[in-house]
């Protein structure tokens, strides 16, 4: 009976074991439930200076301009991306860029992104998108 009890035992710990082990499923969206960041987010550059800018705390990037005028990415997607200025607003004079990033991913876990994320739901899936903003200003000499 003892050897019976034993065993049991083991049986009893490899399915606890087992159903912890599903818990770990999907772990990667609840690395991204904090909205993304963008660093610097905030930068002065004169014309031809570049900022080199960095998103963490998401997935899949993708990066655009408020004035596309004013300045070039070096991508559009990825990370990191490097703003550089074409702009100079003039002697005494500043203007701001603002750059943003978006970040998606699904999440089929039900938890619906952080509190910053716009989702979508499709079949029980939500795309979740958090977006970040860095403001460069541009000045000049």
């Amino acid at each position: 009976m003892a050897h019976g009890s034993t065993v049991h035992g083991y049986i009893v710990l490899a399915l606890l074991l087992a159903a912890g082990g599903l818990g770990l499923v999907g772990c990667e969206v609840n690395s991204a439930d904090q909205s993304v960041r963008i660093s610097p987010d905030t930068a002065r550059i004169r014309y031809g200076e570049a900022v080199v800018l960095t998103a963490d705390r998401g997935y899949f990037f993708h990066w655009t301009l408020e004035n596309e005028e004013w300045g070039q990415l070096s991508s559009r997607s990825g990370n990191p991306v490097t703003y550089t200025s074409y702009y100079a607003p003039g002697t005494s004079a500043v203007a701001v860029q603002v750059i943003t990033v978006a970040s998606t991913y699904t999440d089929s876990t039900g938890t619906g992104g952080s509190s910053g994320s716009s989702p979508s739901t499709t079949n029980g899936t939500s795309t979740i998108t958090d977006t970040a903003q860095a403001h460069i200003t541009h000045y000049g000499d």
